[in-house]
């Protein structure tokens, strides 16, 4: 591919948080490769926070903009009745007209886990060439795989990879792909932050207190009964040596409620001695922010692990056997550890044989205790 005659770039990243913190890597070495192209990344809501200062984009788009202008929707158009026949009457009379704003050189989506609505929306996109992935069948059908096909120029044939092949590493080979060298450079996750999100986090931690802080991310949303019950994160944490900790949760708005619950439970322990709820209060800034100023962090498998494996943190992960490998463990282990319950049925990509995920739910807190009990010992004396 002549890098010259790529002159702008559309990226299509409509993923969750932590999967972009593993492919925000690949943007620096992208910018390097196309130094004077136009890079665009189309990501949800909390990308465009989480990229808003990376300075090897250029524009961002939200993902409910493209995904209106696809239907044939008008930027802000409001709902009103007949609005469906309206996009399909532009759609067929001037197909191109609303994602003309979109037109680029090179059109990439970078995912393995990809799914028949997010080929359709690389296939209107306006592009001379259109690079993406094939082979896998995590989310979508073998079907659906075969008939996007003809809609790229080129695709990146990732059938042969095990299921828990690092998705970090697959990033990288992917860059190569896309014939960026990648020869003696390194590939992890980067974070940009500004000095209003490090003031914030200032103040939403308040005055240092003695003692460490615990940073405690006990929800995920994104598989349906991988949540834990409270008094599992209270059985964890209750014999714990070392001082008092003053326990920071964070998590989404949708981990509100159950944050709110785990720190009911743990506010009467003796090793806490204090507790302070911050789930659905920061933005990503503030949230890596926040993760600096911690001295541990204990997380399900989320965006908070992630940005705290990155940033060198003391960090116990939460994970199950759904892709165990692929997107965890990565990291120093010395730092980044793991709780889990190994089983045979490892990589089912969360389709339980089970009426309940007994890899999350049937780890024993003692082993919780254990690891984090662990590195706690291991930090440097205050």
């Amino acid at each position: 591919m002549d890098n010259t005659e790529i002159k702008r770039i559309f990226i299509l990243r409509p993923d969750n948080l932590g999967d972009l913190v593993l492919f925000s890597g690949a943007l620096r070495h992208l910018r390097r490769h196309w130094p004077e192209a136009q890079i665009t990344i189309c990501v949800r809501k909390f990308g465009e926070e989480f990229f808003a200062h990376c300075p090897y984009m250029d524009r961002i788009v939200p993902y409910q903009e493209l995904h209106a202008a696809v239907k044939g929707y008008l930027p802000g158009l409001p709902s009103f009745p007949g609005r469906d026949r309206l996009g399909a009457l532009i759609r067929r009379c001037a197909p191109n007209w609303t994602v003309r704003r979109y037109r680029c050189d090179l059109a990439i989506l970078p995912l393995q886990s990809v799914t028949a609505g997010y080929h359709d929306l690389m296939r209107q996109i306006p592009a001379r060439i259109r690079i993406g992935i094939c082979g896998k069948t995590t989310n979508q059908t073998v079907e659906s795989d075969l008939a996007s096909r003809p809609w790229y120029t080129r695709q990146w044939d990732a059938s042969d990879l095990p299921g828990n092949f690092s998705e970090l590493a697959a990033n990288r080979m992917f860059l190569e792909f896309l014939g960026v060298d990648m020869r003696g450079q390194k590939y992890e996750p980067e974070f940009w932050t500004t000095e209003f999100d490090r003031q914030r986090a200032s103040q939403l931690l308040g005055a240092e207190t003695a003692g460490l802080t615990l940073a405690l991310a006990p929800g995920v949303s994104s598989i349906p009964g991988r949540n834990l019950p409270p008094a599992w994160f209270a059985r964890s944490l209750q014999n714990l040596s070392g001082g008092r900790l003053r326990v920071v949760l964070l998590g989404s708005r949708a981990d509100m409620p159950l944050c709110q619950r785990v720190g009911r439970e743990i506010a009467g322990l003796p090793v806490v001695g204090q507790v302070l709820n911050l789930a659905g209060q920061t933005t990503v800034g503030e949230l890596i922010e926040c993760l600096k100023r911690c001295d541990v962090v204990f997380s399900q498998e989320t965006a908070v692990l992630h940005i705290a494996t990155a940033l060198h943190k003391p960090v116990l992960g939460i994970v199950g056997g759904g892709h165990f490998g692929r997107f965890y463990p990565w990291g120093d282990p010395t730092l980044a550890r793991v709780v889990n319950k190994p089983m045979d049925c490892y990589g089912c990509n969360w389709r339980c044989i089970y009426d309940s995920l007994r890899c999350i739910q049937e780890i024993p807190p003692e082993s919780a205790t254990r690891e984090l009990q662990s590195l706690i010992a291991a930090l440097p004396p205050a």
